[in-house]
């Protein structure tokens, strides 16, 4: 169920057709981040990027099994390896320490969705600091 008011397969999410009256397939959070190969989706039969998430998750969703294959993009090592969309996406990350994530991309600091569970505090302590210039 992605909304209350929406409820449609996996397969349907992320595919730049509006399922739900409310968007909510195609604005969901893991839409953000998704392949920069396509592949052939079990459901519907169309080639298109999939969710980084969806990548070796143990749930086959290309037809040729190609996302459950050790053939992806990563970066980081430890708690902050990560599947990436492509090579030269590799960034600085931020380490959670509460929340669902165990890290986020310095991009996704501060972008005003809760991911860590403190983000957004320490973002509005870290704008009220003054600055000082030596």
């Amino acid at each position: 169920t992605l909304s209350p008011t929406c409820n449609v397969h996996k397969h349907q999410m992320c595919d730049n057709v509006k399922d739900c009256l409310d968007k909510s397939d195609e604005n969901n959070i893991i839409c953000s981040q998704v392949t920069s190969t396509p592949c052939s989706r079990r459901l519907g039969e169309r080639s298109l990027p999939i969710p980084l998430s969806w990548l070796r998750d143990g749930v086959t969703d290309c037809n040729d099994g190609e996302d459950e294959k050790d053939i992806w993009p990563t970066c980081g090592d430890g708690v902050t390896h990560r599947y990436v969309t492509d090579n030269s996406s590799c960034s600085e990350d931020f380490l959670c320490l509460h929340g669902n994530a165990d890290f986020i991309g310095m991009d996704q600091l501060c972008d005003g969705i809760e991911t860590c569970g403190n983000e957004n505090q320490i973002c509005r302590l870290s704008r009220d600091i003054p600055q000082v210039f030596t």
